[in-house]
């Protein structure tokens, strides 16, 4: 038997357990729950995370014109996150933090209308 050590480091064991024993439970599943239950997971925890409005660069008269969930594509792997239009900017913010930026973002000149 192999052991595993888990030590979350921007989240306490409280917050992270239950998520993990959601994993577990739908892993038990047959394959099409499964697949359908971790699917709901992640929309749920997606749900909860906001874009967060302090990387707005337009000044005091920005604002957020849209607000979604997407993809970015990239060659090797995709990346979920939110996408945000706003009065004078695009920005892209990661759900993971496996990038060296915690955003990216556009002049809405560069964009075009």
């Amino acid at each position: 038997t192999q052991k595993h050590t888990f030590t979350p480091v921007h989240s306490g064991v409280d917050h992270v357990v239950p998520f993990l024993m959601q994993l577990f439970s739908a892993a038990r599943l047959p394959k099409d729950e499964a697949d359908a239950t971790v699917k709901g997971l992640v929309e749920e925890r997606e749900a909860q995370y906001s874009f967060d409005l302090m990387w707005l660069s337009g000044g005091l008269g920005e604002k957020v014109k849209m607000d979604v969930v997407v993809t970015h594509v990239s060659p090797l792997q995709p990346l979920r996150g939110r996408l945000v239009i706003s009065t004078t900017g695009l920005y892209f913010q990661p759900f993971s933090n496996v990038t060296a930026r915690p955003f990216c973002a556009l002049e809405r000149r560069v964009v075009g209308e």
